[in-house]
């Protein structure tokens, strides 16, 4: 209306706190003897090794994540998954006006089943010309969401909690990457070896959208129970 002020509204964000707090380490001792003695580089190997549980530490850490989410669920534990799960929980997506490239996780069987649904392997269904559709540990898009397989699910099988989320809902803050640290010991006549890294993994909750709403909640994620 002419001559009236707009009234400006009162909108408080909800305060969310992230703590970096994980640390992770890996060692070992070297002892000059035993390399000596050796066929092959001991520290090369042990470098390697210790990449990989540094780097599986943080997948586990990551996996833990998925089974939060108990108000947006879909599929049953021990189960496939099926075409009406990945609807639903694409839904659940669309509802809360989630943003940002939807992409899954689920395990190996649950992989195994989505392969017996067409339109996660014809290109009819998923767009790829190229016979890309498979490849790696990733499974085509469908439903606009890009799946892949893990092994460290939470779950003991038969049972597995996967997730469907959408942009950044789940997310990482790395202080340190995986570096290593190296003293030698006279005494002992051996390198000591360390490596470890300094991280935090998260979930967001974001605000609801709904009329007149000014709380946040789990939105922009999906638990998929299924099959490991």
């Amino acid at each position: 209306v002419g001559g009236t002020d707009a009234t400006a509204e009162s909108y408080t964000l909800t305060e969310q706190t992230f703590t970096v707090a994980t640390h992770q380490i890996v060692a070992h001792q070297i002892e000059d003897f035993g390399e000596i003695m050796s066929k092959y580089e001991i520290r090369a190997e042990l470098t390697q090794g210790a990449g990989y549980a540094l780097a599986r530490a943080l997948d586990v850490a990551c996996a833990a994540l998925l089974d939060d989410n108990t108000s947006q669920t879909v599929g049953v534990l021990g189960s496939e998954l099926t075409d009406d799960n990945m609807l639903r929980a694409w839904r659940y997506g669309a509802d809360n006006s989630a943003k940002g490239e939807a992409k899954g996780v689920i395990s190996p069987a649950g992989w195994e089943g989505l392969l017996k649904i067409d339109k996660f392997t014809s290109a009819l269904y998923n767009g790829d010309t190229k016979g890309m559709a498979l490849h790696a540990a990733q499974i085509g898009r469908v439903y606009d969401s890009t799946f892949y397989k893990s092994q460290l699910l939470v779950g003991t099988a038969p049972n597995a909690s996967g997730h469907l989320w959408w942009g950044d809902h789940f997310f990482k803050i790395i202080k340190r990457t995986p570096a290593a640290h190296a003293l030698y010991d006279p005494f002992a006549t051996a390198w000591k070896v360390s490596w470890d890294q300094i991280y935090g993994v998260f979930e967001k909750q974001e605000a609801n959208e709904g009329a007149a709403l000014t709380t946040t909640a789990r939105l922009w994620g999906v638990r998929m129970q299924h099959l490991k």
